[in-house]
């Protein structure tokens, strides 16, 4: 019994290190999987070229050779675009306008190719969260059905089995609980902001040409964009509107509008990366505590039981 309650001291502050263990740590990991993967084969270049953040640098890429490029319309036409999130349709709709009105290119995508480098380091920062949480959930299992194997063999336990089914049922759903989360929560912190990018770059692309205020203002369908409910855009939405009261009634450039809410929404999805990053972290530790260390707290109530009624 004592070598028992050892094994259990031991077992806990292995789980506690799992827990708090530094997340660089996994950052660190992820990095160097990428990297060790990339180069076997073509099968693994393939596979990693649909990583998000690979998809991202490859379109920073892109950009870079634009700003490069006089052959505006030859490089548009050719060079096939990687596919990333909103930007890949905003930069074709840039230079669809800009092959149809000579809409300026260059500085829109350069404000593009900053963002797109600020939303690949919080993918890169959101993978290895993802990653350490897969891996912490992984080791914590490992563990739990080490003790399991130990406990029965050190000490004779006889365990019904429906009590490892539990501990088996809580981990896996603990696993898919996580992975849900992690995508709804996603998609829930960043929905309408490419309706907004869209919609104002657009309209700002078309107001710098030589093109009527409601064709510009139909063809960005700012007017349907500024109509969506969403409490982070409140203010967007209100100096948009407004913006676009001014513009038909009064002919004031919306230029300048247009830049204060574009750093706005910028500034904004830059603060909704930041506040994901720290509740990804806490529903990590949440599963972790909830399922996994609750998947041991089930065996080792389990574990009592059975030394009270053998006692």
């Amino acid at each position: 019994m004592h070598n028992l309650n050892l094994y259990l001291l031991i077992y806990l502050a292995m789980i506690l290190s799992l827990a708090t263990f530094a997340d660089r740590f996994y950052s660190k990991i992820y990095h160097k999987l990428v990297l060790i993967l990339v180069p076997i084969n073509h099968w693994f270049v393939s596979w990693t070229k649909a990583l998000p953040q690979n998809r991202a640098e490859h379109l920073i890429s892109w950009l870079l050779e634009f700003e490069g490029s006089i052959f505006l319309d030859q490089l548009g036409r050719q060079k096939q675009l990687p596919k990333y999130k909103f930007y890949t349709s905003l930069i074709l709709s840039i230079l669809h306008y800009t092959r149809r009105f000579g809409s300026p290119a260059r500085s829109i995508f350069n404000e593009l190719r900053y963002a797109l480098i600020k939303d690949d380091q919080f993918e890169k920062k959101l993978g290895s969260e993802l990653l350490g949480g897969v891996m912490q959930f992984f080791m914590t299992s490992l563990i739990t059905w080490g003790f399991c194997l130990m406990a029965s063999s050190l000490v004779l336990v006889s365990i019904d089995q429906r009590v490892y089914i539990v501990v088996f049922l809580l981990q896996l759903i603990g696993a898919a609980t996580f992975i849900l989360i992690y995508w709804w929560s996603k998609k829930k912190y960043f929905a309408n902001f490419e309706n907004y990018f869209h919609s104002l770059y657009i309209l700002k692309a078309l107001s710098q040409v030589g093109v009527s205020i409601q064709e510009a203002i139909k063809e960005s369908k700012i007017v349907a964009t500024s109509k969506i409910e969403f409490k982070a855009f409140n203010q967007i939405k209100l100096k948009t509107q407004k913006m676009i009261q001014q513009w038909q009634t009064r002919g004031i450039s919306p230029n300048a509008g247009l830049e204060d809410i574009l750093q706005q929404l910028w500034f904004i999805q830059e603060q909704r990366f930041i506040k994901f990053i720290k509740f990804f972290s806490f529903v990590k530790f949440l599963i972790l505590a909830t399922f996994f260390l609750g998947a041991y707290a089930v065996y080792l109530l389990s574990l009592f039981t059975f030394f009270m009624e053998n006692s």
